[in-house]
């Protein structure tokens, strides 16, 4: 079985090796020429008039035909109030007789990743939860594999349920400069030395109290992560553990994306701050790809992150 998400997601190399994820390319417009989001130098993309487009269903359906994806294939996508993108997915599974379940992750960038990643673990893990009723995004293939791809999708939906994302912007000007607001807002605000923060959770971008600086803002997202952490187990709580990481320890386990577009250092450090309070299950470093960086500007850092109860 295969995970595919898209490019959205802003996976590193390595971790796309390790757990085996198809990542479909977002589409690009750059001054009216089309190509694959990490297919063009930065030369190409400074200064650009730049616009997204979701995969074409037959980008999917190139993934599907993947040999590891005869079994079947769990698809996570960019938010759907965000991208197209699920519903091309969506389309390409209506053509396919590949085994295939889609799943919204509600985030982007590294919450997104976090929830692929959580789907190839739970595919690995070939989950033997029982369920009410299976899902109604999935095709009808064997019911060995149906089991296993429903497991997983449930397990991916219960993980993208908890994923949070907050960032920073370390600016306005290029929200000015794409005429993503008016330049007198852009203007105040640089004046002001406000920095604009902002959460991506069940699908939606919110925007949240600014900072006076990007230092502070580290601060409250920290905090923000810290103060999400369960306190206690909640009885109805689906058994996660069992089927995307097995642990010896009752307490919440968190698994850490540390983010950023152009701004490693700012993605270093707040990685490093939470690190000397809190040992995570899993943690990494996303860069965001072009898409990402054309709709909020280079300069944005912050962290994605959800807690495993075991």
């Amino acid at each position: 079985m295969l995970v595919v998400t898209d490019s959205a997601a802003a996976l590193p190399s390595h971790i796309q090796a390790e757990f085996n994820i198809e990542v479909v390319p977002i589409m690009l417009s750059v001054d009216g020429r089309t190509a694959e989001e990490g297919s063009l130098g930065e030369s190409d993309l400074s200064g650009a008039k730049i616009t997204t487009s979701a995969p074409t269903p037959g980008a999917y359906l190139s993934a599907f035909e993947r040999p590891e994806a005869a079994d079947g294939c769990l698809v996570v996508t960019v938010s759907a109030q965000l991208s197209g993108c699920f519903q091309s997915a969506t389309l390409a599974a209506e053509m396919t007789g590949v085994p295939t379940a889609i799943v919204d992750s509600q985030s982007a960038a590294g919450g997104q990743a976090l929830v692929a990643i959580a789907a190839a673990k739970a595919l690995r893990a070939h989950s033997q939860l029982d369920l009410d009723q299976p899902l109604g995004s999935s095709t009808k293939p064997s019911s060995n594999t149906s089991h296993h791809l429903e497991m997983a999708a449930k397990v991916t939906q219960q993980v993208a349920s908890r994923v949070r994302l907050v960032g920073v912007l370390a600016g306005l000007k290029h929200l000015v400069r794409t005429g993503r607001i008016p330049a007198w807002a852009g203007w105040a605000a640089d004046k002001a030395s406000i920095k604009p923060v902002f959460e991506i959770r069940g699908g939606e971008i919110k925007r949240l109290r600014p900072a006076h600086s990007v230092e502070a803002a580290h601060h409250r997202i920290i905090d923000m992560l810290q103060q999400s952490q369960p306190r206690h187990k909640r009885r109805q709580a689906e058994p996660i553990a069992s089927t995307v990481q097995a642990q010896a320890s009752s307490q919440p386990q968190l698994h850490l994306a540390a983010v950023h577009a152009q701004a490693p250092a700012d993605a270093e450090n707040l990685l490093d701050k939470v690190c000397h309070e809190i040992t995570p299950a899993s943690k990494m470093i996303s860069s965001f790809g072009d898409a990402l960086v054309s709709a909020a500007g280079p300069g944005v850092s912050g962290l994605a992150w959800w807690w495993e109860e075991n």
